[in-house]
C-alpha cells in the first residue's frame, strides 16, 4: 500500500489562502491597537513629565525666595516699576553671611524674555532667571505677587505650562520677626 506523499491533495488546494485571508485582518487589527496604545503612553508620559516640571519650576522659584528672605532684616515691595514687568519687585536688604558682614540687596522681579512671550523669575538682573531652564513643559511664571500685612510677607507665584496649558499656584507666607 503506498501512501500519496503530496501534501496538498486536490481537496485542500486553497486552504493555506483562506487562513491568511482570514488571519490578516486580525493581525492587522492587532497591530493598530498596538501602536495607538504606545502613542497614547508616550503622550500621557509627556504630559505628566511636563506637570512635573510645572510644578518644579514654581516650587524652586518660592524656595529661593523664602530662603532669601529669611535672611534678610527688611523687605520691601514695588509695584509693576518697569513698564516690561508686570506684577510685583520685591526688594530684600540682607546682611551678607561672609565674615565682613556687608549688607546686599536682592531683588526678585518678573521679566518677558527677548521674545515677549514667556516670563521668566529673574533675582537681581535680567539675564539671569531662576526659572525656564526647563526642557520639558514651557513654563511661564504667569503671576508674582507680594503682599505685606504687618510683619508678614505674603509671597504668590503662578506657573503655566505650554505643553499641557495647565496652571500651577503657590502661595506662602513669610514673617519677619525682628522687624
Amino acid at each position: 500500500m503506498q501512501k500519496n506523499l503530496n501534501v496538498f491533495s486536490r481537496n485542500e488546494g486553497g486552504q493555506v489562502f483562506l487562513e491568511f485571508a482570514v488571519a490578516l485582518p486580525a493581525l492587522t487589527l492587532l497591530i493598530v491597537i498596538t501602536v495607538t496604545t504606545f502613542i497614547f503612553c508616550i503622550k500621557c508620559y509627556r504630559n505628566n513629565l511636563a506637570n512635573l516640571e510645572l510644578q518644579s519650576e514654581v516650587r524652586i522659584a518660592a524656595e529661593r525666595i523664602v530662603e532669601d528672605a529669611l535672611r534678610s532684616k527688611t523687605f520691601a515691595i514695588e509695584k509693576g516699576t518697569l513698564s516690561q514687568t508686570p506684577g510685583s519687585r520685591l526688594l530684600l536688604k540682607r546682611v551678607h553671611t561672609g565674615t565682613t558682614g556687608i549688607e546686599e540687596e536682592v531683588t526678585y522681579f518678573l521679566r518677558d524674555d527677548a521674545s515677549g512671550k514667556e516670563a521668566r523669575l529673574c533675582r537681581n538682573a535680567y539675564n539671569a532667571p531662576i526659572t525656564g531652564a526647563d526642557n520639558h513643559s514651557e513654563v511661564t511664571i504667569t503671576n508674582f505677587t507680594c503682599t505685606q500685612k504687618g510683619k508678614c510677607l505674603r509671597v504668590e507665584i503662578t506657573g503655566k505650562s505650554a505643553v499641557t496649558d495647565k496652571t500651577f499656584s503657590l502661595v506662602t507666607g513669610i514673617y519677619f520677626a525682628g522687624m
